[in-house]
């Protein structure tokens, strides 16, 4: 029997993926938002064809921490993100230039990729007077 209160899980429309890019030497072409792009496009064209090709991939943020890598926020469809996941951790260069790319965290909620819990200080919180 159903209880006086249920939840409906709701459907996300998009993931949040925060990755790092990190070529072993230094490219020949400069490391941006647009760059990293067409890098994520090749990877799903190279990995799913033409239908990897057709997903949709926003650049939230993006920068770079030196000459070879680049960390970034992107936003996938919900349905499509195993195929983004799979295309980038299968990319093994690019341009000539060998590459990795490194998801450090994925979630339907943009809010959880500000905190990182393993770095969290808990005792600042707790010291309200």
């Amino acid at each position: 029997a159903r209880g006086a209160c249920s939840m409906e899980k709701l459907e996300q429309d998009f993931y949040f993926m925060q990755l790092s890019l990190t070529f072993e030497n230094q490219p020949d072409f400069v490391l941006d938002g647009k760059q990293l792009v067409a890098i994520i496009h090749h990877a799903l064209q190279t990995i799913h064809g033409q239908i990897g090709a057709a997903i949709p991939t926003d650049v939230l943020k993006c920068h770079c921490s030196s000459p070879c890598k680049l960390e970034a926020l992107i936003r996938v469809p919900f349905h499509e993100v195993c195929k983004v996941w799979s295309a980038l951790s299968l990319l093994g260069s690019y341009n000539g230039v060998r590459c990795v790319f490194a998801v450090q965290k994925v979630s339907a909620a943009l809010v959880s990729m500000a905190v990182n819990s393993r770095t969290f200080n808990f005792k600042s919180t707790q010291e309200v007077k």
